[in-house]
């Protein structure tokens, strides 16, 4: 008997054959499988591999800068200022508003000086609203100024200090803003504020000490502290607005009465008035006669330091009784 026509044999054969094609198969299988594995990376790669500037868009890591213009808010140029000699008083000119306020010049100002309600300059009209910070400073030979119309807003800090010479001012009822010491140690003997002032500020008229007479506005509601410290004031007459009295507002002082129409009492201090302490640790001052409405009488006589005046009268009718 031959091999080939052993049934055995055959058998063995197409079995060799058989693992031989599963083996193949298996090895087909391996090599696709990492085919794939390699078109596709796992995310420790993908972390490991260094991305260039699409791979990081497509995954979300930056965000695409924005091509879309904003409109920019305009700039507002700086106005244009002019400084102008006009009629003997300084001025810096506001060319975009038309506006004028007077300056500190060199040579100082000397005698009666007139400020109108608008200066003309280089074909324009300029309206003039303000007395400058330090316009009049230290002019000692200044005797007199005028404000003509109704356009001054402000009197700046510092505007007529140590005018020694200067007796009188006339401001407009226009005028809402007054600076700090604006009128320190000048020569005032009297002054009748604008009615549209509110606020007297810090040391407004320290040391004028010719002082002796005021009209406070009829709209004031605070006189700051040393407002008129040391001035010669002989009778004091107070708004019914006013709400408050800075320290040392009237220290030093001569006046010996107070006429306050104020019906809720003003906030003050013992230093606001030229009270004297005695050894007692008391403040009182025997020349100061006080004088509210009726109805506030028994709210003042409870009050500090109004309780301290030697009496408290009442104001009716308009008369002091």
């Amino acid at each position: 008997m031959t091999a080939s026509n052993n049934p055995s044999s055959k058998e063995n054969t197409d079995s060799t054959a058989l693992q031989v094609r599963l083996i193949i198969s298996m090895f087909l299988l391996i090599l696709v499988s990492m085919f794939v594995s390699c078109e596709k990376e796992t995310p420790e790669e993908t972390k490991d591999k260094i991305l260039t500037h699409e791979d990081s868009l497509a995954l979300g890591l930056i965000i695409p800068p924005d091509t879309t213009t904003t409109p920019q808010e305009p700039t507002t140029p700086p106005a244009k200022i002019t400084i102008a000699m006009i009629d003997g008083v300084n001025y810096k000119l506001n060319e975009d508003e038309l506006t004028a306020e007077v300056t500190w010049k060199e040579d100082e100002y000397k005698g009666k000086i007139v400020i109108p309600e608008i200066v003309h300059y280089d074909g324009n009209d300029y309206s003039v609203v303000a007395i400058g910070e330090s316009a009049f400073y230290d002019n000692r030979e200044l005797l007199k100024v005028t404000v003509k119309g109704e356009k001054l807003k402000s009197v700046g800090a510092i505007a007529f200090v140590w005018c020694h010479s200067l007796s009188e001012v006339k401001l407009p009822n226009s005028v809402t803003e007054m600076g700090w010491r604006a009128f320190h140690n000048c020569g005032l003997t009297s002054i009748s504020l604008p009615n549209s002032l509110t606020e007297l500020p810090k040391e407004a008229f320290r040391a004028c000490k010719s002082l002796k007479t005021i009209k406070l506005p009829d709209n004031l509601l605070k006189i700051g502290e040393q407002a008129f410290y040391d001035c010669s004031i002989e009778s004091l007459t107070l708004p019914a607005t006013v709400k408050d009295i800075g320290k040392e507002a009237f220290a030093f002082c001569n006046f010996n009465q107070i006429i306050c129409y104020a019906k809720d009492v003003p906030k003050a201090e013992y230093s606001s008035f030229p009270f004297r302490k005695q050894s007692w640790g008391n403040w009182y001052n025997i020349d100061i006669y006080l004088y509210v409405p009726k109805q506030s009488i028994s709210l003042y006589e409870e009050s500090v330091p109004w309780k301290n005046c030697y009496s408290i009268s009442a104001i009716e009718d308009g008369l002091l009784w």
